[in-house]
């Protein structure tokens, strides 16, 4: 199985065009010298995942009378999240607020 392969696998689900996925696929080659076309390294081809998940995140909602595209952003959160802990990266989505306990002491 190829990079390319293996990452429009992964992305299916998310409902990412092919031009989408070709697109991350040639920021990917970029920044961590990929090549589409080689077989992959499972750990390799995640770390690139994690790296690329801004472009992954959908921008707009489409809606034409009675069409509609809704996307399910909890559920790709929460694949990212997965994905960070299974890599140990950290979670840059998570919210880590300091909360003042101090009147409870």
């Amino acid at each position: 199985m190829t990079y390319k392969e293996y990452i429009s696998n992964e992305l299916s689900d998310l409902y990412m065009s092919p031009g989408k996925i070709s697109n991350l696929l040639e920021g990917i080659k970029q920044a961590e010298g990929i090549n589409p076309d080689d077989e992959v390294d499972v750990s390799v081809a995640k770390k690139a995942l994690y790296n690329s998940f801004s472009s992954i995140l959908p921008k707009a909602n489409v809606s034409e009378g009675k069409f509609s595209v809704s996307w399910l952003t909890d559920n790709i959160l929460t694949w990212y999240s997965l994905l960070a802990n299974e890599l140990g990266l950290p979670n840059v989505l998570e919210d880590n607020t300091l909360k003042d306990y101090t009147p409870t002491w």
